[in-house]
């Protein structure tokens, strides 16, 4: 009986680990959608992500360095590549998008978008190995359908620019998943974030440059509340979050740790009817119920 007993705790522990990761994700990241738009209120999109990177990647080499942070550094250049690749998807390239997709919609909406993530994994899957069953392509129609109703003219408030930004997001950080489960990474999962947030960081800052944000922007009238809205961005809304999702990527499916992607849009739009007074429409919730039924024909 005891010899029972000991070799089932692992397994409740390990899904215990898995259940906490997945709700660190699901609640600090689908926060952030209206983090961001607070943050959008006197910080440009790409400098504000940027610096939200680059203090996460701070924070976390101050966390690392006393615990063997420069070995853990010490990485094969094709581990070290790939991470960086990976993060440029996954971050640079789907959060900035996100940033600046946000500056002409609201959180709810843009995170109904950006939860088009499975969609795209199951669109990835088709030339694979891996093909997505027949009951996947219904997910896909329906899903579809829902952004139809989300990006139909004057019902939820969601240009053709800022659909494209959200949409082209949602297909990099999907192609970031891909990659982070399928290239050789670094074995730890926080190793892996600390790159991707520095390199992505780092980037965004430099193309912030290159667009002209910083001629633009008034650093001396940005307000406390967009300043502790990137702070919020960067630690709970992005070290912690991002690092589960490294590790979760590392530890289940694809299908699993994008799980958030289903959960986040709910997230964000209770958080943005709570906190900025956004109710939803009827036609964002039909839209986003349909976007979101990817979820049941992906289990």
């Amino acid at each position: 009986m005891a010899a029972g007993v000991g070799a089932a705790a692992p397994v409740v522990s390990g899904r215990l680990r898995v259940l906490l990761a997945l709700l660190a994700v699901y609640l600090l990241w689908g926060s952030t959608y209206t983090a961001i738009e607070i943050m959008l209120e006197t910080v440009p999109p790409l400098l504000g992500t940027g610096v939200r990177f680059l203090l996460a990647a701070l924070v976390l080499s101050a966390f690392l360095l006393p615990r063997g942070g420069r070995d853990r550094l010490r990485l094969p250049f094709v581990q070290l590549r790939n991470a960086a690749l990976a993060g440029l998807l996954t971050l640079a390239a789907a959060r900035g998008l996100v940033s600046f997709g946000q500056q002409f919609t609201a959180s709810g909406p843009a995170a109904l978008l950006v939860a088009t993530v499975p969609l795209w994994i199951v669109l990835y899957r088709v030339p694979g190995p891996e093909r997505p069953r027949p009951r996947e392509f219904t997910g896909v129609v329906a899903g579809l359908a829902g952004l139809a109703l989300l990006c139909l003219p004057g019902s939820t408030g969601v240009s053709a620019l800022s659909a494209a930004a959200l949409l082209t997001a949602a297909a990099c950080e999907a192609a970031g998943a891909f990659g982070t489960a399928a290239l050789a990474m670094p074995e730890d999962p926080l190793t892996v974030a600390g790159v991707q947030l520095a390199t992505s960081g780092a980037a965004l800052v430099v193309l912030s440059a290159a667009t002209a944000e910083f001629e633009e922007m008034a650093f001396g009238q940005v307000s406390a509340a967009s300043a502790l809205a990137v702070l919020y961005l960067a630690v709970p809304g992005g070290v912690v979050p991002f690092a589960c999702l490294v590790w979760l990527l590392r530890t289940t499916s694809v299908s699993t740790a994008s799980t958030y992607a289903f959960v986040n849009p709910v997230v964000a739009v209770l958080v943005g009817w709570l906190l900025l007074g956004e109710p939803p429409q009827p036609a964002m919730l039909a839209g986003g119920a349909l976007v979101l039924c990817i979820r049941t024909w992906d289990t």
